[in-house]
């Protein structure tokens, strides 16, 4: 049904309840993923992982100037959770004229990718708002020109843009004029004006990702290029489709995206959508093409590669949200009306944990018991072999001063950048093989966890239980336990236990060697790498590629 007299003032006053309501859920303290890496990136003015997200870094950067608080990361969080209210915001303006639009708006809101990276400093809330005015100025046709630069300089945040290409061709062979290709033209100086910012971060600190030194550093960053050397597999088989990557992606899409396909498939059946218009096409083209990009990638389903496909469920779950609100702001059903009602119950009974996100403190209290013991230790470094940890501590290291603690994450020697990173942190020897195998009684190392045949043991510090969710922090299953008190003593071996993420350190050295066609060296080093850890399957994959 359509709004009367009051009732739209009153919907936008039960969406503004409501993001209040999300903003009191806001955590005050770290949480894992990439989080403590942008808020610090973001306070310190630090480089952060590839492409850099500038924008967002400049704008975390001023954030923090502005309105400074004693809690940097609750800062940046809130700033994240601003662009999710622009965007809702502006929704509203253009498309909620009923009952229907504003529920099913409330249920996009409560969905899992919308409500979660709403929440914690990320990437993904300011990413959808330039989603948003991609497609809001692909409608505009008085000011047609603003969206080739839009959708050029959107490329200066998230290189997954390119999943929005079917519209810019579309859009470009519509209104192709010499205004248009100067709008082209601007897009292009105004992102690599944006993007060359990078080089005003502070690119040398410890800190920062990468050795962005150079124009050619730059574009490496740009292109992703320099988030590390493990597997040279899809290099040499680059004609080759994943179709397993693709099934596993489809599997997932249905899954996260299961209600609104439905929705999607009964405006089809009852006609409100025509599978023949170039609207449904254009769309449907862009849905398509994140599975062909996934495909043509070759990401391997294990470890990072299954949460980098994961992020690829942005894009399409805001299409088809998109896509349908356009469809249903004008109609009339009280059916679909009661249907939404009850998932937005469904959704939010499936999503009460997260009430206790704003008092979750377990990565936080997890990262200042590590530099609290080993600070009464007078630990030469710290070695970490898991991201909450790692980032973690590397926040809570640089909120304190008096704080002056090397840290080390293995599972980034990977990259050969961070090997030379390593060194900026002021060792007594630039014998990196040292650094990381040297003698424990000599630098009294300080790891979270270890592991040897898949069995975890632990030098000084340990957790059980814990479940990592992904872009949002962390739950606990009730029948596990969790601990987090240090052992009383290192290990009284004098070897110290190798990590299994020390294996990096060998795989970036085959992988320079098979570059200079080195292939004896490339072996020798992929075979150490797998002494460390016999099951790493980039080392195997590598080792039998040469080997065939």
């Amino acid at each position: 049904m359509q709004f009367i007299k009051n009732e739209r003032k009153l919907a936008l006053i039960i969406l503004i309840i409501i993001l209040f309501a999300i903003a009191f859920l806001l955590p005050h303290h770290i949480q894992s993923g990439d989080s403590a890496e942008l808020a610090l990136s973001g306070q310190l003015l630090l480089t952060p992982h590839p492409p850099g997200y500038p924008i967002l870094n400049w704008m975390n950067f001023f954030w923090i100037k502005i309105f400074s608080t004693n809690n940097p990361y609750y800062s940046i969080g809130l700033l994240n959770f601003l662009f999710s209210a622009v965007t809702i915001f502006f929704i509203f303006k253009k498309f909620i004229f009923n009952h229907l639009a504003l529920f099913f708006t409330i249920n996009f809101i409560v969905t899992e990718n919308f409500f979660q990276n709403s929440l914690i400093p990320e990437v993904f809330s300011f990413h959808i708002f330039l989603i948003f005015l991609i497609l809001y100025f692909y409608e505009e046709e008085k000011i047609y020109f603003i969206f080739p630069i839009v959708f050029i300089l959107s490329f200066a945040h998230h290189l997954t843009t390119i999943l929005l290409l079917p519209f810019f061709l579309f859009h470009f062979y519509r209104y192709r004029c010499q205004k248009y290709f100067g709008a082209i033209v601007i897009g292009c100086l105004l992102l690599i004006l944006v993007y060359s910012s990078i080089f005003l971060f502070d690119v040398n600190h410890p800190l920062s990702w990468g050795k962005i030194d150079s124009w050619k550093e730059l574009l490496h960053h740009f292109l992703r290029s320099d988030y590390g050397l493990a597997n040279f597999a899809p290099n040499s088989e680059s004609s080759s489709f994943n179709f397993n990557a693709i099934n596993f992606y489809f599997y997932n899409f249905i899954n996260q995206n299961f209600f609104l396909l439905v929705m999607l498939i009964f405006l089809i059946f009852i006609k409100e959508i025509s599978l023949k218009s170039h609207e449904t096409i254009m769309y449907l083209l862009s849905i398509v093409s994140c599975f062909v990009f996934i495909g043509l990638a070759n990401f391997p389903i294990v470890g990072i590669g299954k949460d980098i496909i994961f992020r690829f469920f942005i894009i399409p779950n805001f299409l088809i949200f998109y896509f349908l609100l356009k469809k249903i702001r004008h109609l009339q059903n009280k059916k679909v009306l009661f249907f939404l009602c009850v998932h937005i119950l469904w959704l939010l009974l499936s999503n009460k944990e997260i009430i206790y996100l704003p008092k979750d403190n377990l990565i936080e209290l997890y990262s200042a018991n590590i530099i609290k013991n080993a600070k009464q230790a007078n630990t030469d470094h710290i070695i970490l072999d898991s991201d909450p940890g790692y980032f973690g501590v590397r926040y809570l290291a640089n909120q304190s001063p008096s704080t002056k603690m090397k840290i080390i994450s293995p599972l980034l020697l990977n990259h050969t950048w961070y090997q030379l990173k390593i060194f900026d942190q002021n060792f007594k020897t630039h014998n990196l093989e040292e650094i990381l195998f040297g003698n424990s009684k000599n630098n009294r190392y300080f790891v979270d966890k270890n592991f040897q045949d898949e069995s975890k043991f632990h030098i000084s510090y340990y957790s059980i239980g814990r479940k990592i969710e992904p872009g949002l922090g962390v739950s606990f299953a009730k029948e596990e336990a969790i601990s987090l008190n240090p052992m009383s003593h290192l290990q009284k071996e004098s070897k110290l236990y190798l990590l299994n993420e020390f294996c990096y350190y060998y795989l970036a050295k085959g992988i320079k060697a098979y570059q200079e066609n080195n292939k004896a060296e490339a072996i020798l080093n992929f075979k150490k790498a797998l002494e460390i850890n016999p099951k790493n399957i980039f080392a195997i994959y590598n080792l039998e590629k040469l080997q065939k």
